[in-house]
């Protein structure tokens, strides 16, 4: 048995009791503003991923996994709230 990362014990606890987490590493997140803050979504059957940000992209990306913010389950898929920042971040899932 693995350890579960930060961002999946995360996902894992927004998912609730008694529930399998997803194994689907194969998905991309979705963004959009949500008042002031960030929302960024993908499907509960890939909970193996992590949330990672880098402030560039490119050969000086330095992807590190995102702790902030709050993780729910809605409609099918996690809905993780950052607070917007002022600078620039990019996002993606990964294994």
């Amino acid at each position: 048995m693995s350890s579960m990362s930060p961002c999946a014990i995360k996902a894992d606890a927004a998912l609730g009791p008694n529930q399998f987490i997803g194994t689907s590493t194969n998905v991309s997140p979705t963004a959009a503003r949500s008042g002031a803050d960030l929302a960024s979504t993908w499907p509960t059957n890939s909970a193996l991923v992590d949330l990672m940000s880098s402030p560039v992209l490119g050969r000086a990306a330095v992807w590190t996994p995102v702790t902030a913010g709050t993780v729910v389950v809605a409609g099918g898929n996690y809905r993780w709230t950052l607070p917007a920042t002022g600078s620039a971040q990019y996002f993606r899932l990964q294994k």
